[in-house]
């Protein structure tokens, strides 16, 4: 029982971590990043449920790949990353 309650500790300081370094990682203002820190270090179970669900921008995400979706392909060197198909010379 005592090696159970071991694993649930380390488990949990590991998703800590990791819910930590995601918001490290975000693009956000210093204090927002530091009050998100805080939160999931202070408050830890409560603190990542309220940073998956407030937390998250997903709406940024969802634009980010829009705009990816509706950029026209160029004929610069970088075409060959486009899935275009190759214009051809319609007259």
């Amino acid at each position: 029982m005592h090696e159970l309650y071991i694993t649930g500790i380390i488990i949990h300081k590991i998703i800590v971590i990791l819910t930590i370094v995601h918001v490290l990682m975000g693009n956000r203002l210093p204090a927002k990043t530091m009050a998100w820190v805080l939160v999931i270090y202070f408050v830890p179970v409560a603190g990542i449920l309220l940073y998956i669900f407030f937390g998250i921008d997903t709406r940024k995400e969802r634009l980010i790949s829009a705009r990816s979706l509706n950029q026209p392909c160029s004929t610069s060197s970088n075409s060959m990353l486009c899935d275009c198909p190759k214009s051809t010379n319609r007259q």
